[in-house]
């Protein structure tokens, strides 16, 4: 079996000619630089004929690097140095070749864990930190399927379950929407209240901060306005996976009614009403009001006062 050399901070070691040095897990997986390879009884490849490689901890797969008295020694500068002593800096985690997939997507992607956004994680001494979480990488485990990283360790068995950001399905509507705007689809004429320059620097802000339900929700809002009912409601659905507030299932049921699905925008609602009214016998008071709007009557002016929230333009 065969193992990367990961530093104390974060990086692997790597090499240029005869030159070692610190290279970043995407630099390795673009194999724009090669990586130091650590091989069965401890053969390093290559300066395995000056570089004895010494076990530090059997367990972790701790081992340190020495040529004569001097130990290589990791620095967060760029570049590696000697020390006369092992010490944490010394010492390096041999790790599998299959794992730097995920170290590698774990700290250059951003992530969702339900709807709470947690960033990008970052590597250092010998862990995956990801804002309060973190994984010891020598027992780390992982399952990655489409958008979803399913993390847990030996030691910790609980399974943290991740989501991508942005997703697939986020970037296909963005497509989507980048392809309507090059056909008749969009019509400038249809609304008074925005204008393609407003669509198009939207779905900037989308691009360049997935993460932010704000953004997402004003580009439904303005897919909407330009009768784009279902690239509207696709956004909307998107924003429901980052934000569980009921005002989201408002919204969808405003833009089901203006799509002339009545049976949804009732079902949307009377869980908006749950959601938002969970102590009140809100469906019950509503019910004749749900029943109109199965027939298609929009009744969200009368509702809105008490909702005390609403997207305008949506109705």
């Amino acid at each position: 079996m065969s193992f990367y050399l990961l530093s104390w901070h974060g990086t692997l070691a790597g090499y240029t000619g005869m030159s070692m040095h610190p290279a970043s897990f995407t630099a390795v997986q673009s194999h724009a630089v090669t990586p130091v390879i650590l091989h069965a009884l401890n053969q390093l490849e290559p300066f395995g004929t000056f570089i004895q490689v010494q076990p530090v901890e059997t367990a972790a797969r701790l081992v340190a690097l020495k040529a004569g008295t001097h130990y290589i020694s990791s620095r967060d500068t760029g570049r590696f140095a000697t020390e006369p002593h092992c010490a944490d800096w010394e010492q390096f985690l041999a790790i599998p070749l299959e794992t730097l997939p995920i170290l590698h997507d774990l700290t250059t992607c951003t992530w969702y864990e339900n709807t709470r956004f947690l960033g990008t994680a970052r590597c250092a001494g010998h862990e995956i930190h990801l804002q309060d979480r973190k994984w010891q990488i020598h027992d780390l485990r992982a399952e990655r399927s489409g958008d979803t990283l399913t993390l847990w360790t030996d030691t910790a068995p609980e399974r943290t379950v991740l989501q991508l950001c942005p997703s697939s399905r986020l970037t296909s509507l963005i497509k989507a929407l980048a392809e309507r705007l090059e056909t008749p689809d969009i019509d400038p004429a249809t609304t008074p209240w925005a204008d393609l320059d407003d669509l198009r620097g939207q779905i900037l802000l989308v691009t360049l901060n997935p993460e932010n339900t704000g953004h997402i929700l004003y580009l439904s809002r303005l897919c909407g306005l330009f009768e784009l009912w279902d690239l509207a409601t696709g956004f909307l659905a998107y924003a429901q996976t980052q934000d569980e507030r009921p005002d989201l299932f408002w919204f969808a049921a405003i833009l089901a009614l203006r799509s002339n699905d009545y049976a949804a925008a009732a079902c949307l609602l009377e869980q908006a009403l749950e959601t938002k009214f969970p102590n009140q016998d809100v469906l019950q008071k509503t019910q004749s009001l749900l029943t109109a709007l199965k027939a298609g009557e929009n009744i969200f002016p009368l509702l809105e006062p008490f909702w005390k929230f609403a997207m305008i333009g949506f109705q």
